[in-house]
């Protein structure tokens, strides 16, 4: 990812920090040696409410799932299909 890229979405808004990890500020871009792109758990949870029935993801953290999680995973990974 491009610096400029992530210091843009940065500025809007759209980076979140995941958990209790501190906000991604310009001087932690400026003194990244790489920057990559990562998702938390809300993704897989909105796929998985929609009841999908594949989710591809790659850079992903699971830390703690939200409460009632867990089941919907269980039956998302036994299904047969």
């Amino acid at each position: 990812m491009s610096r400029q890229l992530v210091s843009e979405a940065v500025c809007s808004g759209r980076v979140t920090p995941i958990d209790s990890m501190a906000p991604l500020s310009e001087a932690d871009i400026g003194e990244a040696s790489h920057l990559v792109g990562q998702m938390a758990t809300e993704a897989f949870c909105r796929a998985l409410q929609a009841e999908a029935d594949v989710v591809i993801a790659g850079r992903a953290y699971a830390h703690l799932l939200p409460a009632g999680q867990e089941e919907a995973i269980k039956r998302f990974l036994s299904h047969p299909g």
